[in-house]
């Protein structure tokens, strides 16, 4: 997997997430994001905070700034909401994706950071034993698929990933389960945009080493194994919240 450093300023953008729905007649965007703040300095920073969301002819179809006080080496979190209406749905026949864009500025009014993201709007429910995409019923066609590239062994690049995806879709395959570890982050960005429906396991693949639990047991009951899950399921979500194709 490739590696990258990058710098950020001392009042810093330190996460987001980005809840990109629908309402309930399926029609309209409901977007609720979560901005995590970080201050490394000793003394207090003043933040403004703002937004786009930028559709696809570059349009900005909803924005918002508010202004954020960040304590001496503390944290602050900043929330926004809004509604897009009739806004593009996404779903594996139809991945419409916008571009959201984070920018944060300085208490001079200078430009110190910006951070962006590709969102898709959709609602994902279970009614009476059914999965719902955007109100409709879906039947999965899926695959699990292990890394592997048939020349590099595990080492598999875009243009392999590009052609696995366009191989699915011509066979009628609209799911995949990434069994059973996470694959590349370029490989979600590429679901994404192509539309495919993921199950996103975390690296935990662990049966037959012998982690049974007794009955009516609990990882708690076997502290040993306890931090390993906990810890691989939670970075996984992590990686994984503002995916449209992690359903």
């Amino acid at each position: 997997r490739e590696v990258y450093v990058y710098s950020q300023p001392k009042a810093r953008i330190s996460d987001f997430f980005v809840k990109a729905l629908l309402d309930s007649t399926y029609k309209n965007g409901i977007l609720s994001m979560d901005i995590d703040l970080k201050n490394h300095n000793s003394t207090a920073n003043q933040i403004n905070l703002s937004y786009e969301v930028v559709d696809d002819k570059g349009i900005v179809i909803l924005e918002s700034s508010k202004m954020a006080q960040v304590q001496p080496n503390g944290n602050e979190l900043v929330q926004f909401n809004g509604t897009i209406p009739n806004v593009k749905q996404w779903t594996a026949e139809t991945p419409n994706l916008y571009t959201l864009i984070i920018t944060s500025k300085n208490d001079k009014g200078e430009i110190a950071e910006v951070t962006s993201n590709r969102i898709g709007f959709r609602l994902i429910e279970i009614k009476n034993g059914l999965l719902l995409v955007n109100g409709k019923r879906v039947l999965f066609k899926g695959v699990n698929m292990h890394e592997f590239d048939p020349v590099n062994g595990q080492v598999v690049d875009e243009a392999l990933m590009i052609k696995d995806i366009q191989l699915m879709k011509e066979n009628n395959i609209n799911a995949m389960r990434t069994c059973h570890y996470p694959q590349p982050e370029r490989w979600y960005e590429l679901c994404d945009k192509y539309g495919l429906y993921l199950v996103a396991e975390a690296n935990i693949e662990s049966h037959g080493i012998g982690y049974d639990l007794p009955k009516g047991g609990t990882l708690a009951n076997n502290p040993d194994w306890l931090y390993a899950h906990l810890s691989r399921t939670q970075n996984n979500v992590e990686m994984n919240k503002n995916h449209a194709s992690v359903i």
